[in-house]
């Protein structure tokens, strides 16, 4: 599980990177949102209350729902500022 949220971060950085450079913003988007899914999908192939039995497994879990709701509110903020802009 916490490979799979590490890949997550990961791919968050180079989303980032891709808004600050102006390069591959949509793929890395799309790659973002893949490696999201498959953490989902991972945690729920699995014995998820195994993992949410653990305290560090709640808090990992919880991590990345909250980090995942959060990028995604910046995302919507991002378009819409840049719509207005325009």
């Amino acid at each position: 599980m916490k490979n799979l949220v590490d890949r997550y971060l990961d791919r968050i950085l180079n989303e980032v990177t891709a808004y600050k450079t102006g390069k591959n913003i949509i793929e890395t988007k799309t790659e973002t949102r893949k490696s999201y899914q498959k953490f989902l999908d991972e945690f729920y192939k699995t014995s998820y209350c195994s993992v949410l039995s653990s305290c560090y497994g709640k808090e990992l879990f919880n991590f990345t729902l909250t980090l995942h709701d959060f990028i995604e509110c910046m995302r919507r903020d991002f378009s819409r500022n840049i719509i207005n802009e325009k």
